[in-house]
């Protein structure tokens, strides 16, 4: 027969632990437990079932969430493809933000609240400057806050530190200019570069013409 004998054998094998196990990376820090199958056949195994999250964090935008609810599901019957639904909440500064983390890895949909309220953009502002638009605009003297600010914050906050680590550049600065006219809105003045020695310094710097 052309038929392998692995062919005709399908898989039905029970996957469970007494204890949980650990996953340890730089996103997250989990004790799952597993209530799996491994089904299909023996060339072609299908993982399906529930692995609950015991209790863990996870990491957004530099900051720790503590997980309350967490499953990953494995429901398709034709590949192993993991759904997960993940619940975390993270006190910063007077404000309780959770994060809601859903779907299949590779389309992940990320959302965010707070208590008390804040729009979604006053939460990543809070997540990443510790700062919310009213503290800005406070900072401001009571004016709005332009984008070339928001930017050179940006810069100076964990999430340009971040930057600087991921792409290797050493200096990475923005800086707000006054327009040209009174009119004109402010520029912003972006600066890289790199240190070739301890003497030795490359930078780059572009500046927006008519703002941001």
């Amino acid at each position: 027969s052309d038929v392998c004998s692995s062919d005709l054998l399908r898989l039905n094998v029970a996957i469970g632990r007494y204890n949980p196990f650990q996953v340890d990376n730089n996103l997250a820090r989990m004790a799952v437990v597993p209530d799996l199958r491994v089904q299909g056949h023996l060339h072609l195994p299908i993982l399906m079932g529930r692995a609950h999250v015991e209790e863990g964090e996870i990491t957004y935008q530099n900051k720790q969430f503590e997980i309350e609810k967490g499953v990953i599901d494995f429901t398709n019957p034709y590949r192993t493809e993991p759904t997960v639904d993940i619940e975390g909440t993270a006190q910063i500064r007077s404000w309780k933000v959770k994060l809601f983390i859903s779907g299949p890895p590779e389309a992940l949909d990320v959302r965010l609240s707070s208590d008390p309220h804040l729009e979604d953009q006053d939460i990543l502002s809070l997540l990443v400057l510790g700062r919310t638009s009213q503290d800005l605009i406070r900072g401001e003297g009571g004016s709005p806050v332009s984008t070339p600010k928001l930017l050179a914050s940006l810069m100076d906050s964990s999430y340009g530190e971040r930057f600087r680590r991921t792409t290797g550049i050493d200096i990475l600065e923005a800086q707000t200019l006054p327009g040209e006219n009174a009119d004109d809105p402010e520029r912003v003045r972006l600066t890289i570069g790199e240190n070739l020695t301890r003497r030795l310094t490359v930078k780059y710097a572009t500046e927006s013409q008519r703002g941001l």
